[in-house]
This record gives structure tokens, sequence and C-alpha cells, in this order.
């Protein structure tokens, strides 16, 4: 069961962590890390951070389109 759980996670998840880590150059390990400690220490705001970024991440994606080239249109 929780193997299901971690595959459901890693295949729907928002991917924040990893989109975070290649925009400021740092490892998405360390992200990760990084968000759980802000989540202990904040006594859960930092769950909430990065629930509130995975939804304008996924805004975000719905209103810019990713085209390859000019005539892509």
């Amino acid at each position: 069961m929780l193997v299901n759980l971690i595959h459901f996670f890693q295949k729907f998840g928002f991917r924040i962590a990893q989109r975070l880590g290649e925009r400021l150059g740092i490892r998405t390990r360390l992200m990760r890390v990084m968000f759980i400690y802000f989540s202990f220490m904040t006594l859960g705001a930092g769950f909430a951070l990065y629930l509130f970024i995975g939804v304008v991440m996924k805004i975000k994606d719905l209103f810019h389109a990713k085209r390859t080239s000019v005539f892509d249109l």
C-alpha cells in the first residue's frame, strides 16, 4: 500500500521541488529536505506553502503554452 502511495505522488505530484531546484540551480533532493525542515520548524506552514506554490505553478502552466517555434500557433 505504501509503495502505491509513493508511486501515485511521484507520478501525479506537482514537481515543485524539481522545478524550483532547476530554476535556482539547487539539487532537487536538497530542495525537498529544505521543505521538510521548514515544515517542522513552522509547524505545518511549510506544507501549506508547498501546496500554494503547486497550485500557482499549475495555473501558470494552464495559461502559458510552451511553443517550440514561432509557427506553432
